[in-house]
Formats: structure tokens, sequence, C-alpha cells
């Protein structure tokens, strides 16, 4: 995902989201609590991101203040770059998911 496609961070949001029902599903098979909860933890900071646009392009409608608007986008950028700068501990992360997943199958 990359920052300035912030679509492309909403349908990783919503991946994450896949994954962690798939790991409530294994559950039983596999000792996977840790990583369902950092997979939540990922998906509400993207979702995060979301929410602040949602919010920007409501205050826009609303002719709220421009500072406002600034203010959400922001607090989106911001966030979107965290998800961006952390994407190789995620990348190993769903990496090692993976493979524990794979080991059952």
């Amino acid at each position: 995902a990359d920052v300035t496609d912030l679509e492309s961070l909403h349908r990783l949001r919503i991946r994450y989201k896949t994954i962690r029902y798939l790991l409530e599903l294994l559950e039983n098979d596999i000792s996977l609590s840790l990583h369902r909860e950092t997979l939540k933890q990922w998906q509400d900071t993207l979702g995060d991101v979301q929410d602040f646009l949602v919010m920007a392009r409501l205050a826009k409608e609303l002719e709220l203040p421009t500072t406002l608007r600034q203010d959400l986008l922001r607090r989106a950028d911001e966030q979107a770059r965290y998800c961006v700068a952390q994407r190789d501990i995620l990348a190993h992360f769903l990496r090692s998911i993976d493979d524990q997943v794979r080991a059952l199958i």
C-alpha cells in the first residue's frame, strides 16, 4: 500500500478483517490469539485513516471551518504514513501467520 493511495489502504484494511476472521475459525487448531489481536490493531489503524477522510469530506460538505477539514486530512495522512512506515514489520507478521496456516493444510 502507498500512502498516496488511500483507497489501497482501505482495501488492505478489508483484507486484514478477512484474515482476522479466518484466524478466528482456526483458533481451535492453532494458538493465534496474539496474531488476531495484532491484526485487529492494524485494522483499527487503517480504519482511522478512512474515518478521518470521511469526516474531512463531511466537514467540507457541511461547510465547516477549513482548519477542521485540514486537521482531519492531516490526521489521516499521519496514520497512513505510519502504516506505510511499518510495512516491513507487517509483511513479516503476515508471513508468520501464513506459515502457521499452511502447516495445518
